[in-house]
């Protein structure tokens, strides 16, 4: 599962023998979302798509640049 960080903090909490790993603000978003951001940006900027969606742009900017790159999400 690919994740959406650009620098990665791992903090491990333990409850009883299970140990959980948190990945900062990290959460997989499904290929479905990405290629909505991809067809609102025909007619929005990356910053007005993060507003509406309650994502980062930061993450816009990466989807798109990947997505103008490589043709793909």
């Amino acid at each position: 599962m690919a994740l959406n960080c650009a620098a990665f903090s791992f903090n491990s909490l333990r409850r009883s023998d299970t140990i959980l790993t948190m990945v900062g603000n990290c959460r997989h978003i499904p290929a479905a979302i990405k290629q909505q951001w991809v067809t609102m940006s025909a007619q929005m900027k990356p910053k007005a798509i993060a507003r509406v969606t309650d994502t980062s742009h930061r993450t816009i900017n990466r989807v798109l640049r990947l997505s103008r790159l490589t043709g793909s999400i």
